[in-house]
C-alpha cells in the first residue's frame, strides 16, 4: 500500500505517455534538438562517472543532477523558449538531506523582465523534482515495506512524496490551471508525470543515462505545447502591476466614502449618494495600461445594485487579499464570459491539490465594480447533484428564501482533452488512500468549507513489470471546472455575538429550509455550520424613520439537495457514496447512509449546529477539558462496523437517549453572569432533545415494539416588540411565535398510555417544520436572554482538530446491525 497522495494514480509505459498524453508524436522528434542533446548526454556521463555520484552525500548527488538539468535547459537549450531556475525548500527537521530539490521552468518571455529572486510559483509552467538514494526515495515507488521493521524506508518515501506534493500544491495554488507536467528524477531514472485534480498519470522509471535522448525528448515535447496544452486556464488572465485593472483593485481596497458598520442593531446615518455610481462594461482588456472606457452595463446584468455602500468587513477582507506577492487575475464566468478581478483566495485548499479543490474569492465585478463572492471548484463528472447556480436561479424570484443571490455561473471550458478520456483504463490500478486534508476556513465566508469525505478518490499505483499488481484496475475519475458568483459576502456563523442571536440566525435558516421543502420539494442535504452564514442587512424602521442593521441567517450550498419524494438519489456522488457533513448528520442518516434523507434528519442537523456553536462559544459550566472531549466524541467520532457501516459515538446517542447534553457524569448547562433565571437556551435544548428522544423511541418501537417516552413540552409566552431593547426581532418572528402550530398539551391522559401518546406526538412534531419553527420563534422573542453570554472559543489553546475519528468494532462484537439510541436504552 502506498498512501500519501489521497488521489488516483495511473501508471503507464513511457512510450504510451508520449503517444497518448502529449498531443505531438515522437516520430516528429526533430534532428536539431537531437543534436542539441549530444552535449547534454556527454555532461550526464561525465557527472555519473564522477566521484560525487558514486560516493557523495545524497544532497551532493541531488545538487549534481540539478546542475545537469539546469545546464541542459539553460545552456544546451533542450526546451527551446524556456528557462529553468533552482528551487530549494528545507524541511522542518532542518536536515539538509531532506531538502526538497526542484527546478522550475518558465518561458523566457516571463523570466526576462524579472530578477531570479522574484520568480516564484506564479509564472512556473512545470517543475522537475530531483531525488537520490534508490527506490526508497522514489515518490511513486510501491514496493511493499512490511519488511521494514524500523520504518526508515516508508519514512524516506513519505519525504519524497511530501516534496512532490509541495510542488503540486504550489502549482495549483498560485495559478489558474487544469493540469501541469513534472519530471521526477531519482538518481539515473526519470518518470514523466501529468497532474490534474482527478489524480496523477506517471510513467514507469526509465534509465536516462543509458538512453540520454529521453529527457531531451520529453522537454522537446513540452516546449512545443501551447498555453492550453500545458494546462493553463485560458479564461484566467494574469494582471500586470502596471495595468488599469491592477490599479483599480488597489483603489477599491480603500474606503471610497461609502463603507458602513455592520454590527447588529446600530442605526445608519442618512445616506445620499454624492455621485452616480460608476458602471463599467465587460469584457475589457485586463493588461492594458489605459483605463477602460466607462459605459452602461450590458443587459444581462440583473443583480447590480445602485447602492454603493459596502460593509467594512467586506472591504477589509478584500484589502487583505491584495497581497504584494500574490498574483491577481481577471476571470471569466458563465457562457457569456462576464469578468471579475480576484487576488488571494479568502478560502482555499493548501494541503492537497486533488479533488474538488474549492477556492473562494472576494472579487470585483467588472460590470458594476462592486465586491462579490466568487467560488471556483471542481465537480466530479459522474456526480448526480446539480450545480449550485442552477438551484439559485430557480430560487431567484422568491423573496422569502434567504439564500445567496446569483450573479452568474457556469462550467469553465478546458482547451485540451482530459487525461481521463485519453488514458487507457486497463493500465490503471487503484487502492484506497487517506482522506484529503480539511479545507481551511476564513472568517469571511460564503460557501467554501471543509472538504467532504468524498472530495478525493483512492490512490492508484502500478507495480514493476515482474511483479503482479495487488490492486484492481480502475481509470482516473473525470472532473469539470465550475465557477459561480453570488452577490452576498457573508460572515461565518461563529461571529454571532450572543446566544439569542445564534438562535435567531438558525431560525432564519429553518424557515428558508421549510419554504424550499414546501414550495420546491427540496431538502438541503448538507446542513452544517459551514452552510449557515451571517449576512448583515439594512432594515427600515418606519416608526423611527431610520435604517438599522439586522443580521440574517443565510442557508447556502444547495448543490447536494435532494427531492422530498425520493426521486433524487441520496448519494449524488454517482459512485454509491453519500456526500454530507457526517459530524452534523442525524444518527439515523449516519446509520443508513444510503437511505432517503428526511425532514426529521435535517431538523436534527440544525440542532447539532446549535449545539456545536453553543458549547464552543457560550457561557456554561463545563471546564475546557470536558468541552474538548465532548466535541471530539459528540461530533467527530464514529463506530465503524465490519461491513463499513457507521454509528455515532455513545456521547451523542446517550444525549438523545437521556435528553441531556452530558459528558460522562457531567451535564452541560448554559449560564449567565450573576443571579437570575435559568439561561433560555437550556429550555430550547431540552425541548429539542426530548423531540429527538421521542423520534428514536418510535423508530425503535416500530422495529421491536418497545418505545420510550418524554414529558410534556414547555410553551413560553411570546412577547411583543420589533426593535425594543436593542434587539432587532423581525415582525415575522413575532408572527411565527404567535400563530404557528407547536407545543403539546400540558394535561391529558395519564399513565403508560398517556406517555405513549405524548411520545408519538413529540416524534410527530419533527415530521414537519411547523412545530420546530414555532419553538424557535417562541424562544427568539423572549426578553430574558442575556446579551453578554458570548465567550472566546472554549477550544482555543487546546490540541483539538476537526478531524473524523473511527473506532473499529471487532467482528466478535458485531451482531449484523447498528444500534440506535433507543436500543442502547
Amino acid at each position: 500500500m502506498a498512501p500519501g497522495y489521497a488521489a488516483s494514480i495511473v501508471v503507464m509505459e513511457m512510450e504510451d505517455f508520449e503517444d497518448q498524453i502529449f498531443p505531438t508524436s515522437t516520430t516528429t522528434f526533430a534532428k536539431e534538438p537531437l543534436n542539441r542533446s549530444a552535449g547534454f548526454a556527454k555532461d550526464l556521463k561525465d557527472r555519473f562517472n564522477g566521484d560525487t555520484m558514486r560516493s557523495g552525500y545524497r544532497w551532493e548527488r541531488k545538487d549534481a543532477i540539478l546542475n545537469a538539468m539546469l545546464a541542459g535547459i539553460n545552456e544546451h537549450n533542450l526546451a527551446a523558449g524556456y528557462w529553468a531556475k533552482a528551487f530549494m525548500l528545507q524541511g522542518q527537521d532542518q536536515n539538509v538531506e531532506n531538502t526538497a530539490t526542484l527546478a522550475l521552468l518558465y518561458t523566457k518571455k516571463d523570466a526576462a523582465p524579472h530578477a531570479q529572486s522574484d520568480l516564484g510559483w506564479t509564472r512556473a509552467r512545470a517543475f522537475i523534482q530531483i531525488e537520490s538514494g534508490g527506490a526508497q526515495h522514489d515518490p511513486f515507488d510501491e514496493e511493499d515495506t512490511s519488511f521494514d521493521l524500523g520504518g526508515s524506508w516508508e519514512q524516506t518515501r513519505d519525504t519524497a512524496r511530501a516534496h512532490f506534493l509541495t510542488g503540486a500544491t504550489s502549482m495549483f495554488e498560485y495559478s489558474h490551471r487544469f493540469f501541469f507536467y513534472v519530471l521526477s528524477i531519482n538518481d539515473r531514472h526519470v518518470r514523466a508525470v501529468r497532474v490534474d485534480h482527478a489524480g496523477i498519470v506517471v510513467t514507469k522509471p526509465v534509465d536516462y543515462v543509458e538512453d540520454p535522448t529521453i529527457i531531451p525528448r520529453l522537454l522537446w515535447h513540452f516546449s512545443r505545447l501551447n498555453d492550453g496544452q500545458q494546462g493553463l486556464d485560458l479564461t484566467a488572465t494574469m494582471l500586470e502591476p502596471s495595468s488599469a485593472d491592477y490599479k483599480l483593485m488597489d483603489k477599491l481596497g480603500e474606503d471610497q466614502g461609502y463603507d458602513i458598520d455592520y454590527e447588529e442593531g446600530i442605526a445608519l446615518p442618512p445616506f445620499t449618494p454624492r455621485r452616480t455610481y460608476e458602471l463599467r462594461s465587460s469584457p475589457a482588456s485586463s493588461t492594458s495600461s489605459k483605463p477602460a472606457p466607462t459605459a452602461a452595463p450590458r443587459s444581462r446584468v440583473s443583480h447590480g445594485s445602485a447602492d454603493p455602500r459596502v460593509f467594512k468587513y467586506v472591504r477589509s477582507a478584500f484589502k487583505r487579499s491584495l497581497c504584494q506577492n500574490w498574483p491577481r487575475y481577471r476571470l471569466k464566468v458563465g457562457e457569456e464570459g462576464r469578468e471579475f478581478l480576484v487576488a488571494q483566495p479568502a478560502v482555499g485548499t493548501k494541503d492537497s491539490p486533488f479533488g474538488r479543490d474549492c477556492r473562494a474569492y472576494i472579487a470585483v465585478d467588472c460590470v458594476t465594480r462592486q465586491l462579490v463572492w466568487l467560488k471556483d471548484s471542481w465537480r466530479p463528472v459522474n456526480e448526480c447533484s446539480r450545480p449550485e447556480g442552477v438551484l439559485l436561479h430557480v430560487f431567484a424570484n422568491d423573496p422569502k428564501l434567504f439564500v445567496p443571490t446569483l450573479v452568474c455561473h457556469g462550467y469553465v471550458r478546458q482547451h485540451s482533452k482530459p487525461v481521463a478520456e485519453a488514458s487507457p483504463a486497463p493500465r490503471a490500478t487503484r487502492q484506497t488512500a487517506a482522506q484529503a486534508a480539511s479545507k481551511k476556513r476564513g472568517s469571511i465566508h460564503a460557501g467554501a468549507k471543509r472538504a467532504r469525505e468524498d472530495d478525493t478518490e483512492g490512490e492508484q499505483v502500478q507495480p514493476g513489470a515482474k511483479k503482479r499488481s495487488r490492486f484492481e484496475a480502475h481509470p482516473l475519475p473525470l472532473y469539470r471546472h465550475y465557477r459561480i458568483v453570488v452577490k452576498e459576502v457573508c460572515l461565518d456563523l461563529e461571529h454571532f455575538t450572543n446566544g439569542w442571536q445564534l438562535v435567531r440566525l438558525i431560525y432564519d435558516c429553518i424557515r428558508t429550509h421549510h419554504r424550499a421543502y414546501k414550495h420546491y420539494g427540496l431538502l438541503h442535504g448538507d446542513v452544517s455550520p459551514w452552510n449557515i452564514l451571517i449576512y448583515p442587512t439594512i432594515a427600515v424602521d418606519k416608526k423611527a424613520e431610520k435604517e438599522i442593521i439586522v443580521w440574517r441567517g443565510m442557508l447556502i450550498d444547495w448543490e447536494l439537495s435532494t427531492t422530498a419524494d425520493g426521486t433524487k438519489p441520496a448519494n449524488p456522488s454517482g459512485d454509491g457514496r453519500t456526500i454530507m457533513s457526517w459530524e452534523f448528520a442525524s444518527i439515523e442518516r449516519v446509520r443508513h447512509a444510503g437511505g432517503q434523507n428526511t425532514v426529521e434528519d435535517e431538523l436534527e442537523a440544525f440542532f447539532y449546529v446549535l449545539v456545536w456553536h453553543a458549547v464552543r462559544y457560550l457561557a456554561h459550566d463545563a471546564p475546557q477539558p470536558v468541552v474538548r472531549s465532548f466535541v471530539t466524541d459528540f461530533f467527530d467520532t464514529f463506530f465503524k462496523y465490519p461491513d463499513g457501516a457507521l454509528r455515532a459515538h455513545d456521547c451523542k446517542t446517550d444525549a438523545i437517549r437521556d435528553a441531556q447534553l452530558r459528558y460522562a457524569d457531567r451535564v452541560i448547562r448554559f449560564c449567565r453572569d450573576g443571579p437570575g433565571p435559568s439561561h433560555p437556551l437550556n429550555g430550547l435544548v431540552s425541548e429539542l432533545l426530548r423531540r429527538l428522544q421521542a423520534r428514536y423511541a418510535i423508530i425503535q418501537q416500530e422495529r421491536q415494539a418497545n418505545g420510550d417516552g418524554g414529558g410534556p413540552a414547555r410553551r413560553p409566552h411570546p412577547l411583543d416588540g420589533a426593535f425594543g431593547d436593542d434587539r432587532a426581532v423581525l415582525q415575522e418572528t413575532q408572527v411565527g411565535a404567535a400563530t404557528a402550530p407547536g407545543g403539546l398539551p400540558a394535561q391529558g391522559l395519564r399513565g403508560t398510555k398517556a406517555r405513549a401518546v405524548k411520545t408519538r406526538e413529540l416524534a410527530r412534531s419533527l415530521e414537519s417544520h411547523a412545530a420546530v419553527m414555532k419553538l424557535f420563534a417562541e424562544y427568539a422573542v423572549r426578553k430574558d436572554w442575556p446579551m453578554d453570554d458570548r465567550r472566546p472559543d472554549h477550544l482555543a489553546g487546546t490540541d483539538y482538530e476537526n478531524e473524523r475519528r473511527y473506532i473499529d468494532v471487532p467482528m466478535d462484537d458485531w451482531d449484523g446491525d447498528v444500534a440506535s439510541p433507543a436500543e442502547d436504552a
